[in-house]
């Protein structure tokens, strides 16, 4: 019987080097005796994916604008406000990186803020029909859940053991299996869109998004947005341009008298502004705190 040997040194943890201690595949030798198997354990690793429920996240970038405003919150304020002691402190962590998975806030040093679509949906200018809208686009700001919506729109969920495999299949590391699971069904049902029977429902068109925007029911501050079971469509993503834009109608044509101008932004792009042509002096300072509300500094 040949043994092979190998002959080189092998580096440890602190980096000497220890004499007489060789290895042969994963067999560890000593002195020429063969020693227990070397097993190299490898960390599991998981997507990005949200810890916390987009409800969480929603109070989280609450408390950031209500220290700083739009110009964000030092981190040490807002740990102070949550009565954390340390910025490595897990739930300030977690909430921090779940946040910025939902698009609500962005990080810079020592320093967090609310992103323009946190500060839409703090401050949605259409209330709380617009609010539901902004919701559901910042749910599909996972890359996790917007590749579950894909499978799943307009149909019922599987259940619980089978969302888990969907989730693994997703990269997502078996021992955050579960919370995971939980912070997708929690935030679907913040969000409103699971029905009564578990589907999920998320509009594809403009029609569907009309109707979510005419349904303007209010709800309470910080709670889920359901109503007694009623299905919650989700908003339709942007269209895309259309090939000759002087084809494009206005949305408002047909319905109502509308005043539209286009002003030119110092950075080329156009904003366009749509108002009734009937407003009032009231009318059009409200408008204007809306647009300073989430304008540019």
């Amino acid at each position: 019987m040949l043994l092979i040997v190998m002959t080189e040194d092998i580096d440890n943890s602190n980096g000497s080097k220890d004499e007489g201690i060789k290895e042969a595949g994963t067999t560890k030798f000593v002195n020429g005796e063969a020693k227990n198997p070397v097993i190299k354990k490898s960390r599991e690793k998981s997507v990005k994916y949200p810890y916390y429920s987009l409800k969480e996240c929603f109070n989280y970038l609450s408390i950031v604008h209500k220290i700083g405003g739009r110009k964000g919150a030092q981190i040490g304020s807002i740990l102070s406000e949550m009565n954390i002691n340390s910025a490595n402190n897990r739930r300030f962590s977690y909430l921090t990186s779940s946040s910025e998975i939902f698009g609500l806030i962005e990080r810079s040093d020592q320093l967090i803020k609310p992103t323009e679509l946190g500060i839409l949906i703090l401050f949605p200018p259409n209330g709380d029909s617009q609010k539901k809208q902004l919701l559901i686009q910042s749910f599909e700001n996972s890359e996790v859940y917007s590749n579950i919506v894909t499978k799943y729109n307009e149909t019922i969920l599987p259940n619980r053991d089978l969302l888990r495999i969907e989730f693994y299949h997703l990269k997502i590391a078996t021992n955050v299996l579960d919370i995971a699971v939980d912070s997708f069904i929690e935030s679907a049902q913040y969000v409103g869109v699971l029905d009564e029977n578990n589907r999920l429902l998320i509009p594809t068109n403009v029609q569907e998004l009309e109707d979510l925007l005419g349904q303007g029911k209010p709800s309470p501050e910080n709670t889920p947005l359901e109503q007694n079971g009623q299905k919650i469509p989700k908003v339709a993503k942007e269209n895309p341009p259309k090939e000759n834009p002087s084809e494009e109608k206005d949305d408002f044509e047909g319905k109502i008298d509308m005043v539209r101008f286009e002003v030119l932004t110092s950075t080329g792009l156009k904003a366009i502004v749509c108002m009734p042509s009937k407003c009032s002096k009231e009318d059009i300072e409200k408008i204007k705190k809306i647009v300073n509300a989430y304008g540019p500094d």
